[in-house]
């Protein structure tokens, strides 16, 4: 695992992803509202074109065989999730 996406700690099982953006101009992170569920599987992440927007594409734990896939936007300048399904 590369350093910039963390580390699970000692002995435990990597379950959920964290993300933490930083700021550009002051490289502090920047919040978030509310939490991220816990994925299975993640195929896509990307920003939109002018970074308002952060898409997290994939799968959660609670889906079966995989139909239950959500899209997750962050919305940068208010730290808010919304989900698309």
């Amino acid at each position: 695992m590369e350093p910039w996406l963390g580390k699970p700690a000692a002995g435990r099982p990597q379950t959920r992803l964290v993300p933490v953006l930083l700021d550009a101009a002051t490289g502090q992170p920047r919040p978030l509202a509310g939490e991220m569920p816990p994925y299975q599987a993640i195929t896509q992440l990307f920003f939109s074109p002018d970074g308002s927007l952060f898409f997290v594409n994939g799968s959660t734990f609670t889906s079966e065989a995989g139909s239950n896939r959500v899209v997750r936007v962050w919305d940068t300048a208010t730290g808010t999730w919304y989900s698309l399904r």
